[in-house]
């Protein structure tokens, strides 16, 4: 038995993009199902999975390896003129949660993405910086 389920992520939704994502899982996971944001449609081989608080699909069971589904999600297209037009005076909240880089290791941070950057030949602009980092491999660092 396959899971097809109807999602409804973006009831007021700006301009999005279908994106279909087929997945093969390769070695044993937790029950997180990887999906892009605002998936709409997910085809399982459980019964049911779960909604978690952050909107993260949740399987009943871990993922094994071999597990094969497919995901379509309905992701909101970037604008990049909106993108440059927004401010950086985040609340306190949303600075301590997702912007604080420990002290300690701040600087090697900074180093090291300084360095990914020069390979590109420029230092792209702030508002630039967000799409470019979503096109791109993860940057994993070594700390």
């Amino acid at each position: 038995m396959v899971l097809s389920i109807y999602l409804n992520p973006f009831p007021n939704a700006p301009q999005t993009q279908e994106v279909i994502q087929s997945y093969t899982i390769v070695s044993q996971l937790p029950n997180l199902i990887p999906a892009l944001s605002k998936p709409r449609e997910l085809y399982f081989p459980t019964p049911e999975v779960a909604i978690d608080a952050e909107g993260g699909l949740r399987s009943p069971v871990e993922l094994a390896e071999g597990l094969t589904y497919t995901v379509i999600s309905n992701v909101p297209l970037r604008d990049r003129t909106s993108l440059g037009l927004t401010g950086t005076d985040y609340p306190k909240n949303i600075r301590k949660f997702y912007l604080d880089v420990p002290p300690k290791i701040a600087a090697k941070v900074r180093k090291k993405l300084r360095k990914s950057w020069r390979r590109e030949r420029e230092f792209p602009s702030r508002k630039d910086r967000s799409t470019l980092l979503t096109k791109k491999p993860c940057i994993w660092l070594n700390i």
